[in-house]
């Protein structure tokens, strides 16, 4: 007997729970799912989208990539690859650079290649690590 004395409520073992054979196949709108969720699936969806600048400064060899660019471009996206990390994270965080307007990517026409070049911008973010580095370094 279920605490509480009410009736049980059970999983059909066999049958479908809703109606729908394949979940995956017979997906339900967005519009349909209750309040709760759909607030909670938006509110993770913000998360995912505006991940906090912060988390892209500390995240490793952003700030590394930044200083090499100021020192080094134009450089091919390759030469990034061999030169700070190869790791599989780098794409999302050249990507990231860009959309701030650290760095712009250029494709050359004759060849497979991509041309990174830092932006003003992406300078004047590189000289400010530096005085981070140097006032540190002097303390």
């Amino acid at each position: 007997m279920p605490s509480g004395g009410g009736p049980r409520n059970t999983i059909p073992i066999s049958d479908p729970i809703d109606g729908r054979n394949n979940v995956a196949l017979e997906p339900r709108p967005f519009d349909q799912l209750p309040d709760e969720i759909r607030n909670a699936l938006e509110r993770r969806k913000k998360k995912e989208n505006d991940r906090p600048l912060m988390d892209l400064i500390e995240s490793k060899y952003v700030m590394s990539m930044i200083l090499y660019l100021d020192r080094m471009s134009p450089v091919l996206k390759s030469d990034l690859y061999h030169d700070i990390a190869r790791g599989s994270g780098m794409l999302n965080k050249i990507d990231e650079l860009r959309e701030l307007g650290i760095l712009e990517i250029y494709c050359t026409a004759r060849t497979n290649t991509n041309v990174i070049v830092i932006t003003g911008k992406g300078r004047m973010v590189a000289r400010r690590i530096r005085d981070l580095i140097e006032s540190i370094g002097a303390g």
